[in-house]
């Protein structure tokens, strides 16, 4: 994509009036000041009296296509990123662009920009690209994370065609401070540390998190892509990113809840050149810095819940381009966006069958984009408002219906409403054994880089709409030996006016809405848990078939029809013995494709990686010692085009806990 844009000055709405902020914020706090509260004393565990709360991951789990990320895995990856995370231990398919570099998440065979990221309830995709680099997210910032897969995404955002990955950070009132330390040394130069602290009083909770890690990224790999073929090392992939995560959690009383979070990143990556580009001279680099804060005020009562979070997030990237040896900078691309983002969530018990919610969003972004050398760019500001209002109501022991209908005002312009509707049917009555459908109409706005980037960019580009129905058999069993947990689901997407970047006649790039897109497949994940006697095993696995074309009912690029991912662990005495297994089908890498070569697609592959771990506890020390081998068999592979990834590599570390 070419860097050169001239200056253009979009005003499409009004920066927000602090009068319509402050009449918000009076119509949505004597709501939740009246709305009934628990006469109860304060412990150190919230309880409902004789009150049953949903709350909106019980919402979807028993109506729409929901998942988690399980704890176990979370604390067994903490040295992770989220890409990784999401990779090893979900359906949902991610594209990387090398070992610490950009990587993105595409659920059921939709784009980056279809798949929505929300942390604590903001959503903290970029206004600009419509998609959020997923290898900047450290799995040690994440307390849970939940999948929303297809049209169940409409429960708690919009414009995710694919679905919405939801971030969370939650407080444990338990009373007990903790602190722990993680160090790995890995190849390729690597080294991460994690600090993690915890202070417990009363009332108060306060979290600290933070991290540093930086890489030489050197990694060895078969160049195939000149002449003659040789073996080279990566050159110019070195990263280092740190951050910091603050929360502070506060109980007035048993029935409110104050929590404030402070997430502050920054990351500096040089960018390897294409593997056919590997003799050039030029040098890529870019720096993201990231700020983001969210105050959130949560109030339980007899007859249900109500919160209202309110977010400031500021965005920063600086790419240059180097193109000579003398180091002559060619491009020094700066863009910058400010978020304001606002949310209300109401849920109340009308009666014991029949449950309601409403939820308000209110977004504004303040973007720019400016290339130093030609003083080019532009300027843009967007405005979103959002209402939802959903009633979930059960029939007798068996069956439980939702029905949800959301509408959008962005900018000036009406977005049709989307609806949802659903039924979930327990198919016997002393079995955990749910039948569920849903079918939903979703729209997503594009980037505002694909209106108004220049050139190339289409200011007439339409709303992609989605109408997604899905199917799905759910089942939970448990006794006293094992457990299993199993989904399969069958999905159909029909989008409409989907954005795609095309090649012009002018020798750029630019967007426009194809007429027609079709996803299909089935999603099947499974978990089984043993225990026999002083030994656990887990085994868990998940598979994606995925059909996603349009009417010439070819595949379209950089989307598998197959994807599985396999994860074994056996737990003994201190000890774990992990093993995964994952597989990517064929991708195609052109849209126009004449005859089938090496240059139009890339093959499938499969990776193995084996770790084990010990813990040790020394009276009130816990010390855990992990060695892990990725790509065990050494497998050459690369998930996008010319762009290589590592062969065979080690991991060390060792973590400290008390």
């Amino acid at each position: 994509m070419c860097f050169r844009y001239q200056t253009v000055v979009i005003k499409s709405v009004k920066s927000p009036d602090l009068k319509v902020l402050l009449v918000f914020y009076a119509v949505l706090f004597p709501l939740l000041c009246h709305f009934p509260a628990r006469a109860q004393n304060l412990t150190d565990t919230i309880h409902l009296q004789e009150v049953k709360i949903f709350r909106q991951e019980d919402f979807a789990e028993h109506i729409g296509s929901f998942s988690r990320i399980d704890s176990l895995m979370l604390n067994q990856n903490n040295s992770a990123d989220l890409s990784d995370l999401l990779n090893q231990h979900s359906t949902v398919y991610i594209k990387s662009t090398g070992r610490g570099m950009l990587s993105t998440a595409s659920f059921r065979g939709t784009d980056a920009s279809h798949t929505k990221i929300c942390w604590n309830g903001l959503i903290i995709n970029s206004a600009m690209l419509g998609q959020t680099d997923l290898s900047l997210v450290p799995a040690v910032f994440l307390d849970n994370v939940f999948l929303y897969h297809g049209g169940s995404s409409l429960m708690t955002g919009y414009g995710a065609l694919g679905g919405i990955i939801a971030l969370d950070n939650k407080p444990l009132w338990n009373n007990k401070n903790s602190f722990s330390l993680i160090n790995e040394l890995a190849s390729f130069g690597t080294y991460q540390t994690f600090i993690n602290l915890e202070v417990k009083k009363n009332k108060w909770i306060s979290h600290s998190r933070s991290f540093f890690s930086r890489s030489e990224n050197d990694y060895p790999f078969y160049n195939q892509n000149v002449l003659p073929a040789e073996n080279q090392r990566l050159k110019n992939g070195q990263y280092s990113r740190y951050g910091y995560l603050q929360e502070f959690y506060y109980r007035t009383s048993a029935s409110d809840l104050f929590s404030v979070k402070f997430w502050i990143q920054y990351a500096d990556r040089n960018l390897p050149q294409l593997l056919s580009r590997e003799v050039s001279t030029a040098r890529e680099s870019q720096s993201d810095g990231n700020i983001r804060s969210v105050f959130t005020w949560k109030h339980y009562g007899r007859i249900g819940e109500a919160a209202i979070s309110s977010g400031l997030i500021s965005d920063r990237i600086n790419y240059t381009l180097a193109q000579s040896a003398q180091g002559n900078v060619n491009i020094n691309s700066q863009s910058g966006e400010n978020s304001f983002i606002n949310r209300f969530d109401f849920l109340i018990k009308i009666n014991p069958k029949t449950l309601s919610r409403f939820q308000v969003l209110y977004n504004y972004y303040d973007v720019g984009i400016t290339e130093k050398i030609h003083s080019e760019g532009y300027n843009a500001i967007r405005s979103e408002l959002s209402l939802m209002a959903g009633l979930n109501r059960e029939f007798g022991k068996r069956v439980s219906t939702f029905f949800l209908m959301r509408s959008n005002l962005i900018g000036k312009s009406f977005i049709p409403p989307m609806p949802s509707i659903g039924f979930a049917l327990k198919l016997i009555n002393d079995r955990d054994l749910y039948l569920k459908t849903s079918m939903t109409r979703n729209y997503n706005v594009p980037g505002l880089n694909d209106m108004y980037w220049i050139p190339g960019g289409n200011p007439g580009l339409k709303p992609e709409e989605s109408y997604t129905a899905d199917i799905a058999l759910d089942l939970q069993f448990q006794n006293d030996l094992f457990s299993i947990n199993s989904s399969i689901t069958g999905y159909f997407s029909r989008i409409n006016d989907w954005i795609i970047w095309k090649p012009t006649q002018y020798q750029y790039w630019a967007p426009e809405n194809i007429a027609l897109v079709f996803s299909r497949g089935a999603e099947f994940s499974v978990k089984v848990a043993a225990d026999v006697d002083y030994a656990k095993i887990i085994i868990q696995s998940n598979y994606n078939f995925c059909r996603t074309s349009e009417f010439d009912g070819r595949q379209l690029i950089y989307i598998p029809v197959h994807t599985f991912n396999g994860w074994a662990g056996l737990l003994f005495n201190g000890y774990k013995l992990n093993y995964q297994l994952g597989y990517t089908g064929k991708r195609y890498t052109q849209t126009d494709i004449a005859q089938e070569n090496s240059e139009t697609f890339l093959e499938p592959y499969s990776l193995s990686d084996l770790s084990v771990s010990k813990e040790l506890i020394l009276q009130k020390i816990s010390m855990n010692f992990n060695f892990s081998v990725r790509n065990l068999f050494n497998k050459e592979f690369q998930v996008v085009m010319a762009r290589p990834m590592p062969g065979r590599n080690y991991s060390f570390i060792l973590g400290l806990s008390f």
